[in-house]
């Protein structure tokens, strides 16, 4: 580890990845909280994290997964 983080790229890279990470889980509460605001219900707002939690375990069943140049993965 101590190897990997003496290249300064390797510390930009890990640095960007941790912040997206923390922004995308950060992304998804606020949109809880706001669907709890907006609608004052708890069952809404949960409904928000189980849409996403969905998303996530079904991409590989129903075959849809970001790659390619749609993706912007080129």
């Amino acid at each position: 580890m101590r190897t990997l983080l003496a290249h300064r790229d390797a510390r930009f890279y890990l640095a960007g990845q941790v912040l997206s990470t923390v922004g995308d889980n950060a992304l998804w509460l606020a949109m809880g909280i706001w669907v709890k605001i907006l609608t004052g219900s708890s069952s809404a707002a949960g409904l928000v994290f189980f849409a996403f939690t969905c998303g996530i375990l079904l991409a590989p069943v129903t075959g849809f997964w970001p790659t390619g140049c749609g993706a912007g993965l080129c």
